[in-house]
């Protein structure tokens, strides 16, 4: 009797240790997932971040060619590739934005003023995109 018990008790204290060891794998595996995510969601923000940087460098490069008439051949190329990440980038308001920007900039129109606007018009929607995507 004294044995069919112990064997018993023996049973069910493992069985509540087995499950209770699965809801703490499953808890600790939840948790991992979690860290993971949120890793990927700020290298994809530093991303974006560095993307939209590069951007506002190549326009300001080709605003002060606009302002003192001295510039490089290669400085309107460089901005058509950095709107190209941003367009990859997203989201469409801010490609919006910038390609409002590198219209004005790449054509050669519209006063410095409006380069202006443009520009932080840009600088706004970009930094809504940066801080809608942080992770929580």
């Amino acid at each position: 009797m004294t044995a069919c018990a112990a064997v018993a008790g023996s049973l069910v204290t493992g069985w509540y240790t087995r499950v209770s060891g699965g809801r703490q794998a499953d808890a600790v595996l939840e948790t991992v997932r979690m860290t993971l995510q949120d890793q990927r969601a700020v290298r994809l923000l530093d991303l974006r971040r560095g993307v939209y940087a590069e951007f506002l460098a190549a326009a300001e490069v080709l605003a002060l060619t606009r302002r003192t008439r001295v510039g490089d051949p290669a400085d309107l190329p460089a901005l058509r590739r950095a709107f190209a990440a941003v367009l990859l980038e997203g989201p469409a308001d801010t490609a919006s934005a910038a390609r409002g920007l590198v219209d004005l900039l790449g054509t050669g129109r519209g006063s410095m003023d409006e380069i202006e606007l443009r520009r932080e018009a840009f600088i706004t929607t970009a930094q809504q995109a940066l801080r809608s995507g942080a992770p929580s």
